[in-house]
């Protein structure tokens, strides 16, 4: 989707394990969803988008 429609992906589920790998996906946040995660998960959206180097936040799991 990323290429396509120039969109970052953050998948949301109870069941991050499930979520296969994929490319386009900066993460999954695992539901329940906390507002100050996913601010968190947000604000590292829009730094990977602006091509800065940042780590991801701690609730952000990797897709």
């Amino acid at each position: 989707m990323n290429q396509m429609h120039g969109v970052t992906v953050i998948f949301t589920t109870a069941n991050p394990e499930m979520v296969v790998a994929h490319p386009h996906a900066i993460g999954v946040l695992p539901k329940p969803i906390y507002g100050p995660d996913l601010l968190s998960a947000i604000e590292y959206a829009i730094a990977c988008r602006k091509g800065e180097a940042v780590v991801p936040p701690t609730c952000l799991k990797h897709a």
